[in-house]
């Protein structure tokens, strides 16, 4: 009886993985052909030809604006009127005296 039960619970057990992997497979093949569809407003590709790398936009709790160029400066704009400009630092290879 044990025996059967495993046999049971196995089988079941690979109908259900083998049914989600398909589908998970499906859906990414699906969403790769979406996103190769997808043509950017003509504002996000004038971003992204002067050198923005990622853009983000909201209105809570008021619009705001943030621009980051990842080789040059970041950016925040608010309605409000606060706005902020910081220069982009590049990262320095930290190495360890002590391991050498």
């Amino acid at each position: 009886m044990l025996f059967r039960s495993s046999i049971n619970f196995l089988l079941i057990a690979a109908i259900v993985f083998c049914g989600c992997s398909e589908t998970n497979k499906t859906s990414s093949k699906k969403m790769r052909q979406t996103q190769q569809l997808i043509k950017l407003p003509d504002s996000l590709v004038k971003k992204q030809a002067s050198g923005i790398d990622y853009f983000a936009e909201g209105d809570q709790p008021i619009h705001w604006r943030l621009e980051l160029d990842l080789d040059n400066s970041f950016k925040f704009f608010a309605s409000n009127g606060v706005n902020y400009k910081m220069p982009a630092i590049r990262s320095v290879e930290q190495t360890d005296i002590a391991a050498k």
